[in-house]
């Protein structure tokens, strides 16, 4: 079973990163998980905000213990549900995200070669 199988069933999905304290290191966790209309709890790259609008995902740093954590994703409403949701779609359909795509990938690779 592929994540893309799984996400669509749940309200929320875990995006932690394995370098939580790299600047600039986002891998496909967060936008895996926001094209599955799913939204991202993340821990990882603390300049996040730098290439994502904070709006979108849950801030697994803002919580200090995971019951606090726990607490704040039971107690979301479906209003609060929607905002994360079209924060997504804005971002999904804009212009930020396409650093993080192919294109953008395959000019760093020739920028960096220098091909």
């Amino acid at each position: 079973m592929h994540k893309w199988d799984v996400y669509p069933y749940y309200r929320f999905g875990l995006c932690y990163e394995n370098m939580r304290h790299a600047p600039g290191w986002i891998t496909e966790k967060l936008f895996d998980c926001m094209r599955a209309n799913c939204i991202p709890i993340y821990w990882g790259a603390p300049n996040i905000a730098d290439f994502v609008d904070p709006g979108m995902f849950i801030d697994r740093t803002q919580f200090k213990l995971n019951a606090e954590l726990e607490s704040f994703l039971m107690d979301m409403g479906e209003s609060d549900t929607n905002r994360y949701h079209q924060a997504i779609k804005e971002y999904l359909s804009g212009d930020r995200i396409k650093e993080f795509l192919s294109p953008a990938f395959a000019d760093s690779i020739i920028r960096v070669l220098r091909l």
